[in-house]
């Protein structure tokens, strides 16, 4: 008898064994194999052998195999299909198997007796057409016909997919090999793999008991009534406390934490704080500044307080909206502030060290070279932060040595928001009403518009002046100069780089490296004309590198070869005080065409229920200057109808003008043709409304009608495209070819069916095959389907005023979008202001004072009015704490689950406000709530538009939760993976791959760089990088992050953090280097290998080293070589853009975290041109192998 680890359950304990026997090579069979006229106890009927000429044969599925081994220590045994064993077939086809992953014994529970063990899949295809330029089928030439084509599929299980089923190909076989084909080889290697065989395991249970084992059993049972109870207090002791202990921890983080975002302070609070105004520090921006100090904790700050005179709330909201909900080490932090009626302050982090202007205008030198390089590349990052790192592009307007302010360490910090402006982030021209900033520093085009439109050039320019004063260590345009042929600074520097003479900028009579550095690029920036600028991208690039790589630009205005004449400035300013009156008359104009917009184009809806209808749609009795083109809409009775340019007159049902969706109704006589039919063969490139969600499918032909599964991916037969002699189904592109009927061909591929509009956002809690088919059955019925609209300047603009709550609007004059103001002012109200002034001249003084008072309270009224409405919708930047009631009534109770993500599940919610959401209950959770900590303390402190936003939190006990903003898209995962989605071949072309790949490096490189503490994410990979409605890249799930000081370069780990195949080795072990954020480069490597490639750089289901490290791969087919079949039908710019992922992508996995580059080294490797870029060395493991 053998000595077996376990047999089948079934056989009753305490039973007489049964006498093993054999068939031909194999001895000693014993249960739960069964011979026919032995007791049944002996075995299980259903694992019946049948011994005949010395071979043992058993029934799997319908088919007959021949067992070739048993081993009882791992439970399992080797079989060969029958078909397959005559030696004198050189050309074998396995038997024809429709599910290739139930394999099992005939019988009620066979689908959970055998577990297959064949690691790969040789899948038969059969086409009538010959197959083409595709190395993943492999002929078989001696089971062709003339009008058949027979191939083998050499692909993973996991992709004999119907999306790699080429047209005129239908299924035929399939059959598990247990070694994984090796690429390049003929169908007689898949002959010869088939006829060894494959292994399958039944499962283990416990041994027969023994003497032994049966008095242990009755001494374990004499005394569970007393030690089980002892056991259960023990374990629920422990668990209280360790409960208690996480819960105190956690509370404890909490508190520490509403000390960190904004918080509104009463004007006694800042009587307080202040010692009533006691230590004044200096003027800032519209009003005073005094230090104060927060108790308890002796928190040392700086607050300004607003001068009544010279506000209007505007500076206060704009500081309040800018630096209070974004985070940045170059950026100071806005720590509260106070707003009671007219008394308002704000209360900063306090900088020891004052402003930069005092240290470079100083007469002695405070900063070495270094030092000043190391500053003004501090202020690059930060500018650059506000102009790119943000949701909304932030323009400052007034950068100046005056607002750049110094920590303890003199780091410096962009400061004084008072006259930013928000717009989108992909906005080219920003509308501004008047001149922002200081003189010296203001853009020529905030004077004119004649020399360009406003834009973060502007900011641009004032920082390349900011950069000549730190390198001359003067102002740029001095008052008490007894000579004019100085005042334009610039001039000089610029001589002084030509003539190498130094004059003012240095004593000595060489000029420093990094002081020429300062200059060049100080040079660049001021240039006059916005678009010969630099981006601070740029700058950032340019201070960073050599200064030998710089060249001078052109000559900067007003810099004759001559001095410049005072009269010559002063004719310069003349005409720009004229071109400053000519475009104040052009904005008045303007703002009067933003005013006649909303009275003549009001908001409107055809029925109470019926959707709102405003800009940019309009109804078509309305003026066509209310909408944008394409987008007008009619009433028939109370239904709102659209003439869509593929589904003809359709009834709109919704419009969510926050998203940007409409969804509508075909109506069924507005019908010509086949529904279906004139959805896959329409062109919505031109089209204003373009395909909201979409997902491919495969047309399949049949000869004959067939029932499916409802658990497989098929709708059909289509009515209205079948006939009598074939019937047409829809197939989803991730169901198994197999589950095709073998009369069927694939007829088209990629055939896109759109989601209808409660599919839009992917429903988790229904399978793929019910959501594929609801999809394809409503596409049939005329129900419901969601497009986006698209319109040039006016989409974007239109979205972010919704998520304002504030009306979206059209300038003629500017052909541009714009949001309606809060509380502006109607014209009314002008008007009758200005014939009352006649009126109040003849009145008495007494009469005129009261008036004054009574307009000027009322004015203050408005104003408080202004800023409270801003503060009730703003809130605070720091996430709120919700109840777990809250939670609950958020999610509907959980209702709609989306998946799971790091230690729990995620559901979809919904705000008060209708904000969607996404709500993560911690549910695994581990050590005292460190996942939680971790969430909290990293996104919910910092602001990047590459990082998924924290909106709030709940902690009650051991309950707790995280609230992130929705993201429709679900994960770069899906995409990369599968071709479930319509989107995910125009997500990974070469375009799109490099700006994901270069946003996800620049969300990194922000948690590595940007904030005031380091971030190590330690689980960068596809299922974590989120994307959002216009599928822009979103780093989440930071419950492995670990914070450290930025300086630091170890990081000390007790274990391993990350996913099996992206953790870098040092991780496992510290002989390949220490840990550091040099870790996060590595995953980000695998991430994008695993983009070019498509595949997963670790997959369980091969065997061979060879074929599972992805770097080698990516090596051979795109590096090493200059054309390759991976980029055959590619442009030479699409195969220089994979080139250069390929190669950026191998410096980061390299095994030493010396050899990796920085992540800000990523990005400029990303941006910048392949021919600098040098080929990484053959991955590691290639050596080994």
């Amino acid at each position: 008898m053998p000595n077996r680890k376990g047999v089948l359950a079934g056989v009753v304990q305490g039973q007489q064994w049964c006498q093993p026997f054999s068939c031909g090579h194999l001895s000693n069979i014993s249960h739960p194999f069964w011979r026919r006229g032995d007791p049944h106890r002996c075995g299980v009927s259903s694992y019946e052998l049948e011994c005949s000429s010395g071979k043992a044969t058993i029934q799997i599925n319908t088919g007959t195999y021949y067992v070739t081994s048993i081993n009882y220590n791992d439970s399992s045994f080797w079989v060969v299909d029958a078909n397959l064993q005559d030696a004198n077939s050189n050309c074998p086809l396995p038997r024809s198997n429709h599910r290739p992953f139930i394999w099992g014994i005939p019988g009620p529970s066979y689908t959970r007796e055998l577990t297959l063990q064949g690691i790969w899949w040789a899948t038969f295809v059969n086409c009538s057409q010959a197959v083409k330029n595709n190395n993943k089928y492999i002929h078989v030439d001696c089971l062709n016909t003339s009008s058949s084509f027979v191939y083998v599929l050499n692909v993973a299980p996991y992709y004999a997919l119907m999306e790699n089923l080429e047209p005129s190909c239908g299924y035929l076989a399939m059959i598990p090999v247990s070694w994984t084909p090796a690429s390049g080889k003929k169908y007689q290697y898949f002959a010869e793999l088939m006829r060894k065989g494959f292994s399958v395991r039944f499962p283990f249970v416990l041994d027969h008991p023994t003497a032994f084992g049966l008095i242990k059993q009755c001494l374990n049972r004499s005394i569970r009534f007393v030690l089980a109870p002892l056991a259960v207090l023990t374990f629920l002791a422990q668990r209280y406390w360790k409960t208690r202990i996480t819960i105190d921890a956690v509370e404890k983080f909490l508190r520490m934490q509403l000390m960190l975002g904004p918080t509104r302070y009463t004007y006694t609070d800042i009587i307080a704080m202040t010692s009533h105004f006691r230590d004044k520090l200096g003027q800032g921006g519209y009003g005073s500044v005094f230090k104060g100090v927060i108790l308890p904790g002796d928190v040392y700050v700086a607050i300004k307080m607003l001068d009544n005179y010279n506000c209007n709330g505007e500076e206060f909201i704009s500081e309040v909206s800018t630096i209070g909900s974004i985070h940045h080490v170059n950026v100071v932090r806005l720590v509260g502030f106070c707003a009671e009626e007219m008394r308002r302050a704000l209360v900063y982090e306090y900088m020891p060290h004052g402003s930069l202007d005092k240290f470079i205008f100083a007469p002695e030198k405070s900063f070495s070279w270094d030092k000043l390089n190391e500053i003004a590349l501090g202020i690059a990052r930060g500018i650059n932060y506000l102009h790119q790192g943000c949701d909304m592009q932030i323009l400052h307007f007034d950068i100046k040595p005056h607002n750049i302010l110094l920590d303890s360490n003199f780091v410096p910090k962009v400061a004084d928001f008072g006259l930013a402006k928000l717009c989108p982030r992909d906005n080219n021209y920003v509308p501004v009403s008047a001149a922002r900033g200081t003189v010296g520093y203001i853009a020529p085009e905030m004077i004119s518009r004649s020399f360009g439109v406003i834009s973060s050039k502007s900011d641009v320019y004032s920082f390349g002046m900011l950069l000549l004063e730190m390198a001359g260590g003067r102002r740029n345009s001095k008052q008490n100069m007894s000579s004019s042929t100085q005042v334009y600074y610039p001039s000089l520097v610029y001589n002084q780089l030509i003539q190498q003479e130094m004059g003012e900028i240095t004593n000595t009579l060489n000029m420093h490296e990094l002081e020429r550095k300062l200059c060049v690029v100080g040079l660049h920036c001021i240039q006059v004309k916005p678009p010969d600028r630099p981006t601070m991208s740029e700058v950032i690039e340019m201070l960073e590198g050599d200064v030998d790589g710089l060249q001078l630009p052109s000559r900067p205005f007003f810099c004759d070869d001559e001095p410049l004449p005072l009269l010559k400035m002063h004719r310069f300013l003349v005409t720009a005080l004229l071109f400053s009156l000519l475009n104040y008359g052009a904005v008045m104009a303007t703002e009067s065409d933003e005013a006649d917009f909303f009275r003549n184009c009001p908001p409107s809806r055809c029925s109470s229920d019926g959707p709102d209808i405003k800009f940019p749609f309009r109804l078509e009795s309305s003026s066509s200057s209310c909408g944008a083109p394409g987008m007008q809409l009619s009433c028939s009775g109370q239904d709102t109808l659209l003439l869509h340019h593929v589904l003809g007159l359709s009834k709109v049902t919704g419009i969510d003008y926050i998203y940007g969706v409409i969804n509508i109704v075909p109506l069924a006589e507005s019908w010509s043709q086949c529904a279906l039919q004139k959805i896959i063969s329409a062109n919505y490139s031109t089209s204003v409304y373009k395909q909201y969600g979409f997902q491919y499918a495969s047309l399949v032909s049949c000869s004959e009608e067939f029932i499916w599964d409802s658990t497989d991916s098929i709708f059909g037969p289509i009515s209205c495209l079948s006939n009598a002699s074939q019937s047409l189904y829809l197939v989803a592109p991730y169901a198994f070819v197999s589950i095709l009927p073998l009369y069927c061909k694939v007829v088209s591929t990629e055939i896109m069916i759109p989601y209808t509009s409660n599919q839009g956002i992917k429903d988790y809690n229904a399978s793929a095959s019910t959501e594929f088919n609801e999809s394809a059955k409503r596409i049939t019925t005329f129900s419901e389907i969601t497009f986006t609209w698209s319109a040039p300047n006016i989409t974007d603009v239109c979205i972010d005023c919704e998520r304002q709550q504030r009306l979206c609007g059209f300038s003629s004059q500017r052909r541009t979008a714009f949001c309606k103001p809060h509380g502006s002012k109607s014209p009314a109200k002008v008007i009758i202001v200005a014939v009352s002034v006649p009126t109040i001249v003849v009145l008495t003084l007494v009469v005129a004072s009261a008036l004054y008072l009574s307009l000027k309270t009322k004015n203050d009224d408005e104003i408080q009015l202004k800023v409270e409405m801003f503060l009730k919708t703003y809130g605070t930047s720091k996430p709120t704490r919700y109840t777990f009631s809250e939670v609950k009534r958020i999610t509907r109770r959980f209702k709609h689950k989306l998946g799971t993500g790091g230690f729990g599940s995620v559901y979809k919610g919904e705000l008060s406000k209708g904000v969607p959401v996404a709500v993560k209950m911690l549910e695994n959770s581990k050590g005292e709530g460190e996942e939680f900590i971790n969430e909290v303390a990293t996104i919910g402190r910092i602001h990047h538009v590459n990082v998924v936003r924290l909106l709030g939190f709940c902690s009650e006990g051991t309950r707790h939760a995280l609230i992130y903003e929705f993201m429709p898209n679900n994960s770069l995962e899906k995409y990369i993976f599968s071709r479930d989605y319509i989107s995910s071949q125009e997500v990974l072309v070469p375009d799109k791959m490099l700006k994901i790949a270069l946003g996800i490096a620049q969300g990194i490189e922000y948690l590595h760089q940007g904030c005031s503490q380091r971030i190590l994410h330690f689980d960068i990979k596809p299922h974590n990088i989120l994307l959002d409605h216009s599928f822009s890249q979103k780093i989440s799930d930071f419950g492995l992050a670990k914070l450290c000081a930025r300086d630091q370069s170890i990081v000390t780990l007790t274990a391993a953090r990350g996913t099996m195949g992206y953790i870098a080795p040092e991780l496992y072990s510290r002989n390949f280097g220490a840990v550091s954020y040099k870790s996060d480069v590595f995953s980000f490597g695998m991430l994008v290998l695993e983009m070019l490639s498509g595949k997963r750089n670790s997959d369980p289901s091969i065997n061979s080293q060879n074929e599972v490290f992805v770097p080698e791969w990516i090596y051979e087919t795109i590096v090493s070589t200059q054309e390759s079949e991976f980029a055959k039908n590619m442009t030479q710019e699409e195969k220089e853009k994979l080139r250069k992922l390929a190669i950026v992508a191998l410096w980061c996995v390299q095994w030493n975290p010396a050899n990796r580059p920085s992540m800000r080294k990523v990005v400029n490797m990303l941006t910048g041109s392949l021919q600098n870029l040098k080929n990484p060395p053959r991955p590691f493991v290639s050596s080994l192998s």
